[in-house]
């Protein structure tokens, strides 16, 4: 069974998690949980990863060799529903 995520939680997924996305773009996790949300100072919409990070995010992604393409920072992307985090 696959998911849907948005841009921000397909991000933050491939990186495996908010708080390792933040640290390789240093960034305090909150920031990055802010786009997820849809809060927070960059006032974007929930779900998106602002224009302003966008271009450091593949390019730490292509360093890292991690798949991710720019669709993916607009459309977000697909996965296995069991490769997502189990909540509570």
């Amino acid at each position: 069974m696959k998911t849907d995520l948005n841009a921000a939680e397909y991000v933050a997924h491939v990186f495996g998690g908010v708080r390792p996305l933040a640290a390789v773009l240093g960034l305090h996790f909150s920031t990055v949980s802010h786009w997820i949300n849809g809060q927070g100072p960059d006032r974007v919409g929930k779900g998106m990863v602002p224009a302003r990070y966008q271009q450091m995010v593949m390019a730490k992604a292509k360093v890292m060799k991690i798949k991710l393409e720019a669709k993916h920072l607009i459309y977000g992307g697909e996965v296995e529903a069991e490769l997502m985090p189990k909540t509570r």
